[in-house]
């Protein structure tokens, strides 16, 4: 990841920071499960290194992606984990708590995942205790 944010910020080209986060957010539901965790990091560091990338248009990107009403139940396993892994990257980047729009759509989707129990077990209610406890810790 270090060697991706070095690459970004020396690159004249916006194009690039596009670029990389729409594969970042592409691999996010990658069907190998290992490889989600890793593209869940990567994007929370690039988001941690670009705090000029408003974190809603990112959200906003996600929920594009992996838009779970119109979704097959094919691909809707890897769309649900893409989906919870971008909320998390949001979280992890330090930067959620500075966008409370963001926060509040983020603890909406958080909640709206935990009724895929069968996919995510209680990742999307810890997940959701982190950022409260979080909020708390700032308050």
């Amino acid at each position: 990841t270090e060697g991706l944010i070095a690459y970004l910020r020396e690159s004249e080209e916006e194009d690039e920071l596009k670029y990389s986060l729409k594969r970042l957010i592409e691999g996010l539901a990658a069907t190998r499960e290992a490889a989600r965790p890793g593209f869940s990091l990567a994007l929370a560091q690039v988001l941690q290194s670009f705090s000029d990338l408003p974190l809603s248009a990112v959200l906003e990107h996600i929920l594009e992606k992996y838009n779970l009403q119109k979704l097959n139940k094919k691909v809707l396993r890897n769309a649900v984990f893409g989906t919870f892994f971008g909320v998390l990257a949001l979280f992890q980047s330090g930067r959620l708590l500075q966008e409370p729009e963001v926060v509040l759509q983020a603890v909406q989707l958080l909640q709206r995942l935990s009724q895929y129990r069968d996919h995510l077990k209680d990742l999307p209610r810890k997940a959701l205790i982190d950022i409260l406890s979080e909020i708390g810790r700032a308050h």
